[in-house]
């Protein structure tokens, strides 16, 4: 067999590899589609920033779903491996409620900086500095101390250094102020199996908290 032909045969294979991925995903993104649509349906927002958007938010939930976030969760995996439709159901709806969460603070962020370039400065509302902000990730307010460790938490589950289960837990602990013991009786599982998965993401987080940018968060930012 000569190169051309292992070559053109690994294409081959490659291609058939794809779209057999892409046809297994077709059932997911219609139920996440619907799940989405569910939880967060046309003019669910009345007020602020996200009013008017829900449509948007979904579109990126659903993208994240299919990007990985599904995939990353090892009880889904389990339950799909198993024939196990109700658990597959289940699991794919809490994916769906927390990039939902996730999308919503990214769009809401993004809003926010975007109109504060257009409010006029005075001695009243002191404004929003866009500066570069050097100081030390300490010395930020909480909201913002959160807002970085989050996006790290979503770079580590992109880049497949820890699993969406995990950065869930994460989320669950520094953004809604849950106690691991709360968390267990939710997820009725061991206290220690819960240290031991923030254990696991805790080890990759300072990397990319470093590797993160300060000049795309505002540390002064409401979150």
């Amino acid at each position: 067999m000569n190169k051309y032909t292992q070559s053109h045969k690994e294409n081959e294979t490659n291609k058939i590899g794809k779209v057999n991925k892409l046809e297994s995903l077709s059932g997911p993104a219609d139920e996440i589609d619907a799940l989405c649509r569910q939880k967060l349906p046309d003019g669910a927002i009345t007020h602020g920033l996200l009013a008017g958007h829900e449509a948007e938010i979904r579109q990126e939930a659903l993208i994240m779903c299919l990007a990985g976030y599904l995939e990353g969760r090892p009880k889904y995996r389990m339950a799909r491996d198993h024939g196990n439709h109700e658990a597959m159901s289940s699991e794919m709806a809490r994916c769906v409620s927390y990039t939902l969460d996730i999308c919503k603070k990214r769009l809401g962020t993004m809003l926010s900086a975007s109109n504060s370039r257009h409010v006029p400065l005075d001695e009243r509302n002191g404004g929003l500095c866009l500066h570069p902000y050097n100081g030390d990730i300490a010395d930020w307010p909480f909201s913002a101390r959160v807002e970085i460790v989050l996006r790290a938490a979503d770079q580590a589950v992109r880049t497949e250094k820890t699993s969406a289960l995990n950065a869930g837990l994460l989320g669950m602990v520094v953004s809604k102020g849950m106690s691991v013991e709360e968390i267990s009786r939710i997820r009725k599982v061991s206290p220690s199996a819960i240290y031991q998965r923030l254990r696991r993401i805790n080890q990759v987080l300072p990397e990319l908290i470093h590797q993160l940018d300060p000049k795309h968060i505002n540390p002064h930012e409401k979150i």
